[in-house]
């Protein structure tokens, strides 16, 4: 009996070594997030557990930032030998097959999709399962690491299919939406399904259709070529300079050929125009952390593109300046000197046109009202229907309140400063306000927010203060305050 015991006992401990071994666990910690890598499976390539950990910390912090701030910060993976499916999430943890990742090596953005499980973080019967599972397709479309892959992940449309059919085919009826109706729809229907606040009257009350009626039109004309043939996204918030301004180039050029742009002369005619009528969007009442004030603000901020004939060689060329949205229809703002002003000339300069975060350039069709002392133009452009993300209208700032700024200098597109209010002033016929935030030339025509995300003034000019040896001591950062926008507004 002690023998047999003895063998017994000896038995269970090799087994549960032998599961010791079998287990691996690693964790990992970057970026304020926690991940914790199990794996039962001693033939995972180890290439492959590297490049799930790297997606991991390239997607699931922009996720967090994106979408949901309150997310989870440590995630588990488990590499599951006995999991018959493909992958799935829930509490913190993502399960994955070990057959699928070594049969699918290629699919790598299986973390993409299932990490934004953890993100949107639902509860019970807050809204449609389709709907759960098409946002996190549309996310691993759009967010996704392999970018060759993602060309080839949305299916073709057909007529047999159904927005009811879940994943691939409802992501590419949001990817649609997106595009040619109302930006930033997918994060709207997020945060409504998160909160138990979704249901049918949604669609209507974001786009002013049913849901049918938005299908419908999709199948009429389901096309989403516009977003994958952009040239460049700004996934995981990683920005392409060269590739934004080449697409911003491009597509101003074809908007030119196709005769959809306004010859800059009828622009500049119209900066007589003194006011205009436009429906703002309330101000928030809330401040935000920096990140979240940025991702929800640069989905309202433009790229002014000026389309100009080069002196130098037989080409076009595109000259950068910044803008932003105040009402969903596309009506804009920027700097009056982006239409008129030292860098422009009517002869060499061919159209402006405005480039959103997504990368849907549009024609500016007309000024709608505009101020010279001011320094300050409203703008419409061409959306072709499509609703934008609009930013409201704050109150004037005081000395020492805190200003953010997302613009272009020198062709930085989707850049972010910040610092506070220096003093308010009046200079050249008009009132001023100066900013510690940073900015440069291509800047022009930025929103300055303050900390709930209110524009609160229009960035202008920089003026440097020199000494008498001629050297620069100080740089002036000139804004126009909100009032300017106001004041051309009709009330």
């Amino acid at each position: 009996m002690k023998i047999q015991f003895a063998y017994l006992l000896t038995f269970l401990v090799c087994l549960v070594c032998s599961e010791g071994n079998a287990q691996q666990t690693q964790t990992y910690k970057r970026q304020g997030y926690t991940l914790t890598f199990v794996s039962q499976d001693p033939e995972l390539d180890v290439k492959m557990k590297d490049r799930m950990v790297n997606a991991f910390f390239d997607v699931y912090p922009v996720l967090v930032k994106t979408f949901n701030p309150k997310a989870i910060k440590h995630v588990r993976f488990l590499v599951d030998t006995a999991y018959a499916g493909v992958a799935e999430a829930s509490n913190g943890e993502v399960r994955y097959s070990s057959n699928w990742l070594r049969i699918h090596p290629e699919d790598i953005d299986v973390v993409t999709h299932e990490v934004m499980h953890l993100v949107q973080a639902y509860p019970g019967d807050s809204g449609p399962g389709w709907l759960t599972e098409g946002i996190a397709d549309y996310v691993r479309y759009t967010f996704g690491v392999d970018t060759e892959g993602r060309k080839l992940f949305l299916p073709a449309f057909d007529s047999g299919q159904h927005y009811t059919n879940s994943y691939r085919i409802t992501a590419r009826f949001l990817v649609w939406l997106e595009t040619n109706v109302k930006s930033g729809l997918v994060k709207t229907l997020d945060k409504a399904m998160r909160t138990k606040t979704y249901s049918d009257q949604i669609w209507g009350q974001q786009t002013g259709k049913t849901l049918d009626q938005l299908w419908e039109s999709y199948a009429q004309s389901p096309s989403v070529a516009q977003l994958q043939t952009s040239g460049f996204t700004f996934t995981n918030g990683v920005i392409s300079d060269d590739k934004v301004y080449q697409v911003l180039e491009q597509q101003a050029r074809t908007l030119v050929n196709d005769k959809k742009t306004v010859p800059l002369t009828d622009l500049t005619n119209q900066l007589a125009n003194t006011q205009c009528r436009v429906n703002t969007i309330a101000p928030y009442n809330t401040n935000q952390e920096e990140t979240a004030l940025y991702q929800s603000g640069k989905e309202s901020v433009l790229i002014i593109g000026t389309l100009y004939k080069c002196s130098h060689c037989p080409n076009d060329h595109i000259r950068s300046a910044s803008g932003f949205v105040i009402a969903e229809d596309g009506i804009g703002v920027t700097s009056y000197h982006i239409f008129r002003g030292q860098t422009t000339n009517e002869q060499s300069d061919v159209a402006l046109v405005a480039m959103d975060y997504a990368g849907n350039v549009y024609p500016i069709t007309s000024v709608l009202a505009a101020s010279k002392a001011n320094d300050v133009a409203i703008f419409k452009l061409d959306t072709q229907g499509k609703k934008l993300k609009a930013l409201p209208l704050g109150e004037p700032a005081l000395a020492g309140e805190k200003v953010n700024i997302i613009s272009h200098p020198h062709s930085l597109y989707y850049s972010f400063s910040q610092g506070l209010v220096s003093r308010t002033y009046w200079r050249d016929g008009g009132e001023k306000m100066s900013v510690t935030a940073d900015f440069s030339q291509g800047s022009s025509g930025a929103a300055v927010l303050n900390s709930k995300g209110n524009v609160i003034g229009v960035v202008s000019a920089t003026r440097s203060l020199y000494n008498q040896d001629q050297h620069v001591q100080m740089v002036v950062k000139e804004t126009i305050p909100v009032n300017a926008i106001r004041e051309l507004l009709i009330k």
